[in-house]
């Protein structure tokens, strides 16, 4: 009888050990497919935000570029402005010249 009941206590031990690895078997993979899901998020986050910043350097890069030729087509227009403005005034002394000579 003793050793039925030692058995019995020994079997109901092995069961509640059992019970005890498939609960923190449970909890394990409970907590790993909750990382698992957080750095599948995280990962499509960064992704999403790599993305973003793609675009906004490729609209910032376009956006450079167009204002430093927008500058190079001011910078142009000023360079013959100033140029024209140079014939201008050599032409009108030349005009001067030419009647000082006329009235001499």
């Amino acid at each position: 009888a003793l050793q039925q009941l030692l058995l019995s206590r020994s079997k109901e031990h092995d069961d509640a050990l059992k019970a005890l690895a498939a609960s923190q078997q449970q909890k394990e993979t409970v907590i790993k497919t909750s990382f698992e899901q957080m750095i599948t998020q995280l990962q499509q986050t960064i992704e999403a935000k790599n993305t973003e910043i793609t675009r906004v350097n490729k609209a910032n890069e376009l956006a450079l570029q167009a204002a430093h030729d927008n500058f190079a087509k001011k910078e142009a227009a000023m360079r013959d402005g100033y140029q024209s403005s140079l014939r201008d005034i050599e032409r009108v002394q030349k005009e001067r010249v030419e009647e000082e000579r006329k009235i001499t």
